[in-house]
């Protein structure tokens, strides 16, 4: 009895670990294609993957804007 209950307990917390990180896979999705729009916009590979660079790097600086400065206290 006690071993089924530690397996169902494990079970449940692995599928909660699992849904956890795909919503912030999700969440990360939403942003960019928010911050960007959701397809690219130019034709050839090199100018695709620059674009897809240029948001993301974007996306980080809004992101660490929003992020509190540290000071360290005496």
């Amino acid at each position: 009895m006690r071993l089924r209950c530690c397996r169902l307990c494990f079970a449940s917390w692995v599928a909660w670990k699992s849904a956890w990180k795909s919503s912030l896979a999700e969440t990360a999705m939403g942003r960019y294609k928010r911050l960007n729009s959701p397809m690219l916009s130019l034709r050839d590979y090199n100018g695709q993957v620059a674009e897809a660079l240029t948001g993301v790097k974007a996306m980080n600086k809004v992101i660490r804007l929003g992020m509190p400065v540290r000071q360290q206290v005496a």
